[in-house]
């Protein structure tokens, strides 16, 4: 600041009152863009992409506020407050896992295990289904879901849901080859 209290040779900075942009990945998911340093009131907080600048996009969570409704794109099926899709062609659990993605999605997380057991045993009885947990980077160490439904039994990492008896949850090697779920998000309105 000179002797006129004027900013001489001022470094730029982010400009925290800029406007925030929502982008379509935010409200296809019934979502608004706000500020990052501003609390999204009750709504769930998306940190992933939907809005420019230093915002975030804010979605509703169905659990805490009221949602007219909600839907799944097509291919996948409202399950218990999760975009299921049940893929009947067998294949390795990281084949699945890339499956998933082309589909838009991922490996599906068992969010709720006694409903989706339920679910899959009404309309896939006696079918086995590979899902997203799994310890296969550090063996006890699992990631992407429900993991103390894992066993640890060495070489079988990767999580999934044996249908052929009551079993339920189980780890099997990632190489065989099974069904597997793909989970995307839902979007609410």
């Amino acid at each position: 600041v000179n002797e006129n209290n004027v900013i001489e040779n001022e470094t730029p900075f982010l400009d925290l009152r800029a406007a925030c942009t929502t982008k379509t990945a935010c409200t296809a998911k019934g979502g608004t863009c706000r500020k990052k340093r501003i609390n999204c009131d009750g709504l769930y907080v998306q940190v992933a992409q939907g809005c420019s600048g230093n915002c975030q996009c804010c979605i509703p969570d169905c659990t805490t506020t009221t949602c007219t409704t909600s839907s799944c794109p097509t291919g996948f099926t409202l399950t218990n407050s999760q975009c299921l899709s049940f893929q009947t062609s067998p294949d390795t659990w990281n084949n699945a896992q890339l499956a998933c993605q082309k589909l838009g999605g991922r490996l599906a997380k068992a969010k709720d295990t006694t409903t989706l057991a339920t679910y899959i045993k009404a309309n896939y009885a006696g079918e086995s289904f590979w899902l997203g947990a799994s310890d296969s980077i550090t063996e006890g160490r699992c990631t992407g879901g429900i993991c103390g439904l894992i066993y640890n039994f060495g070489d079988e990492d990767c999580m999934l849901w044996w249908g052929a008896d009551d079993t339920g949850y189980i780890d099997e090697p990632c190489t065989e080859s099974y069904n597997y779920i793909c989970e995307t998000d839902v979007t609410y309105a």
